[in-house]
């Protein structure tokens, strides 16, 4: 193993400052390029490291990463190796925040290969991750806006009014509340995971082209007395938008009863009424109902579409599902109510499983 000679101060500030540094023996501990380095992660002919980095007041603002970077910072250590800018190498590289702050870093752009991010409960929120060529992984529960890149990726933002970008590749991408995803071109799976809770808006998640999948994702456990009166489920306070492709919409329901004293039916309601540039005969409704803990699909009794305003069912418009399943030895009789309001669905665009 060689160390250049000004990257020996850099370890030594940082080791200072208290970060840990993780670094298995086929990774290269040098974390900076030196300016006469010939590699092609040098994007700038400028120096990007200063001879005393030891020193505060002459920190660049451009960190480029010349071998893969694994690092792990763990509560209370600083990301202070990183500048407000930081290229990333072309191998795979790995940079997870554990409660540690990175307040100086502005953006992050990893380059090539099959990079991972993770920010858990991180201070700093400014930070924008760019994961470029690669199949990446960037989960986040603060950070405002990350870009997958070409390369099938995995943005998993939870925060409030974020933004997440799959861009070309089949991209797995999850938001939470008041925040948008955008699919970019590839066959995309949008899922929301903010509750019904209206905060300043709706999520908005756009599949862009591509035949995409988006999966609105109901959890309902409900104690006798809740069952009595009928359940409410409160569907993902979320915006759908298809855009160019065979959209599908799942609306996968888990019901869990706290209770094994059944009387009656059980009448479960749903609105589902922020589906746009939905396609008649191309785009797919899509509704799953399975009971926590049972294994076996619901035997489906009956199903129904009637349309609001008393057109056939095969014209395009708004509408409600009613699905009734039989009773299980885990659950009564089950009528499942979905409301369809603003969405150009007929009887043959509605797929429910089990049927």
């Amino acid at each position: 193993m060689r160390l250049e000679p000004a990257v020996l101060p850099a370890m030594l500030f940082a080791l200072i400052a208290g970060v840990s540094f993780i670094m298995p023996t086929s990774v290269t501990e040098d974390l900076a390029t030196d300016v006469d380095d010939d590699s092609d992660d040098i994007i700038d002919d400028d120096d990007p490291i200063d001879d005393d980095l030891a020193d505060d007041d002459d920190e660049p603002d451009v960190t480029y990463l010349n071998d893969p970077l694994n690092v792990v910072l763990q509560d209370g250590d600083a990301a202070d190796f990183l500048e407000e800018t930081t290229y990333g190498s072309h191998g795979n590289d790995t940079l997870v925040l554990n409660g540690s702050t990175s307040e100086n870093v502005d953006e992050v752009f990893f380059g090539d290969g099959d990079d991972t991010f993770e920010a858990n409960g991180t201070v700093g929120t400014s930070i924008t991750i760019y994961g470029e060529d690669g199949d990446d992984t960037i989960e986040a529960e603060t950070f405002s806006l990350a870009y997958g890149g070409d390369g099938d990726d995995n943005l998993i933002l939870t925060g409030i009014n974020v933004a997440a970008h799959g861009d070309a590749g089949d991209d797995y991408i999850l938001v939470g509340a008041d925040s948008d995803a955008y699919g970019g071109e590839g066959n995309d799976t949008l899922e929301f995971n903010g509750g019904g809770e209206a905060f300043d808006g709706p999520s908005n998640l756009y599949g862009g082209a591509g035949d995409d999948y988006f999966l609105i994702d109901t959890d309902i456990e409900r104690s006798a007395e809740d069952i009595a009166d009928g359940i409410d489920a409160d569907t993902p306070y979320a915006s759908y938008h298809g855009g160019e492709g065979a959209d599908t919409f799942a609306l996968e329901t888990t019901l869990r009863l706290q209770t094994d004293d059944f009387t009656s039916p059980i009448v479960v309601s749903a609105s589902v009424t922020q589906i746009s540039d939905f396609t008649s005969g191309e785009d797919v409704f899509l509704l799953d109902l399975g009971l926590r803990d049972y294994d076996e699909e619901l035997e489906i009794v009956s199903s129904s579409f009637v349309k609001t305003n008393g057109e056939d069912a095969d014209t395009p418009g708004s509408g409600t599902l009613t699905v009734t399943y039989a009773a299980t030895a885990d659950s009564p009789e089950i009528v499942y109510n979905i409301s369809f309001s603003n969405s150009e669905l007929t009887e043959d665009d509605i797929v429910i499983v089990g049927a």
